[in-house]
């Protein structure tokens, strides 16, 4: 796989409250921010926490590939598979989630059908078949 220049994003919060802070092109720089903010502002950010994750630029098309994610309804991923025809669907019944990201690595895909599990959970969609707002919950479409 031909990568890109990988940049490093600072983030914050989760779900709809999931926030980009900044875009740095070195981990360091990323961590000097991080740091910044913790020494000058902590009354004004007292839950602190921010994450640095990490994407490359410019990855061809033919490098992105689709994951399918299986989660039970406990949060346990069971299984993270390659498919051949990169695209997204969410398939659901009462016990298990399954949901296929595109994305560059598996890791990413579980990372972020988790991240959608739990916004099922929270949400109280858990085992209801409202797929409009599944959709909306997720972003996320079974049209291809």
């Amino acid at each position: 796989m031909k990568k890109g220049k990988k940049v490093f994003v600072v983030t914050s919060g989760s779900y709809s409250d999931y926030t980009i802070e900044a875009i740095f092109s070195s981990k360091e720089k990323a961590q000097k921010y991080i740091k910044y903010y913790k020494k000058i502002k902590p009354a004004m950010y007292p839950d602190f926490n921010r994450d640095i994750e990490e994407y490359f630029l410019d990855i061809p098309k033919e490098d992105i590939f689709s994951t399918s994610v299986v989660i039970n309804k406990e949060g346990e991923v069971l299984g993270a598979y390659i498919l051949e025809n990169p695209c997204d669907f969410i398939s659901f019944n009462l016990n298990d989630l399954i949901i296929s990201v595109k994305t560059i690595d598996k890791e990413r895909a579980i990372k972020i059908a988790t991240e959608y599990f739990y916004n099922i959970k929270n949400t109280g969609l858990w085992g209801k078949k409202d797929e409009e707002k599944l959709r909306k919950i997720l972003r996320c479409s079974n049209e291809k």
